[in-house]
């Protein structure tokens, strides 16, 4: 089953990696969705808004992204 990120909502990445562009993305670091890329990744940008857009394979986003304000 594939969880889509919701705008708005801020993510936790809790198991950090590279992303194809050679960014590095940090376990405790807060993220939000930007968009759906046509290609099979999110785009997600900085909280801080310090820092680089990363990208996240869709089949692999709950492997690493956890909410910590989800819309109810």
């Amino acid at each position: 089953m594939q969880i889509k990120p919701q705008s708005g909502v801020k993510y936790e990445c809790y198991m950090g990696y590279t992303d194809n562009m050679g960014t590095r993305v940090r376990r405790g670091r807060l993220y939000i969705f930007e968009k759906d890329s046509f290609h099979g990744f999110y785009l997600m940008y900085t909280a801080s808004g310090k820092g680089y857009s990363v990208a996240v394979d869709k089949d692999k986003f709950t492997s690493h992204f956890i909410p910590v304000n989800p819309i109810i």
